[in-house]
């Protein structure tokens, strides 16, 4: 199983605090099987240059890494939520922020009324860069306008979509977010995790709510989705 949005590495942005916070994280993932993690710590742009963030990415991927080293501990795959910015779709810097070796970007939209320009702006992503972009926690747009067709472009193949775990087992989203699944509109579910404390990843409690839900076989084919992309991926670090 893999968790392909889980703010994973230590001091960088709002998750752990400190590699032993990680690493606590970590175990607490394992034991839920999750067996490759995504690091997407957050990308601002209009806080941080993209240099500078990689640069803080990878020391602080480097400090995990050689905690666990040698350790059993899920793999660990780098990656960003990346928040959008005006001109998204056609800036090719945004390639050094993909899932590992793949060609999947995590999208973090504007907390705000979603207009034509920013649909059509994340849709540039894929026709003109050639990446496809996973709208991170999906779910929580729902209030905004432009979330149907938002939606819309999901069921068209346009974007793909992921919900937070804790959406499934938390009231009102729980509701709102089976629906989503129900609908087949759901590719991946992934923790959003920040720390052993801080929405915290619960894979188990989501995937039972989940098998509750839907068909045995709709079950299935949500797990092959994942297994899927984590073979379409490169397990090595950037």
């Amino acid at each position: 199983m893999i968790d392909l949005h889980c703010h994973i590495l230590p001091e960088i942005d709002d998750g752990p605090s400190t590699v032993e916070d990680s690493v606590s994280l970590l175990k607490m993932l394992k034991e839920q099987d999750v067996d490759t993690v995504v690091a997407t710590p957050h990308f601002y742009p209009l806080e941080t240059t993209l240099q500078d963030f990689l640069s803080k990415r990878e020391s602080s991927f480097n400090k995990l890494n050689n905690e666990i080293k040698n350790e059993d501990y899920p793999k660990l795959i780098l990656g960003a939520e990346v928040y959008y910015f005006s001109g998204i779709g056609k800036s090719e810097a945004i390639k050094e922020l993909k899932i590992g070796d793949s060609d999947y970007i995590l999208i973090e939209l504007p907390f705000c009324d979603l207009d034509d320009y920013v649909l059509n702006d994340v849709l540039e992503i894929k026709d003109n860069l050639g990446l496809m972009p996973i709208i991170a926690h999906i779910e929580r747009y729902s209030k905004f306008k432009g979330y149907k067709k938002l939606l819309e472009f999901v069921s068209k193949g346009l974007f793909l979509a992921q919900v937070n775990t804790s959406s499934l087992i938390s009231r009102p989203e729980n509701r709102r977010t089976k629906k989503l699944i129900k609908k087949g509109l759901i590719s991946f579910i992934a923790s959003d995790a920040h720390s052993v404390r801080h929405r915290r990843p619960y894979f188990y409690e989501a995937l039972n709510e989940i098998r509750e839900s839907v068909s045995l076989i709709e079950y299935g084919k949500i797990l092959e989705k994942n297994k899927e992309f984590a073979e379409n991926i490169s397990l090595e670090k950037l």
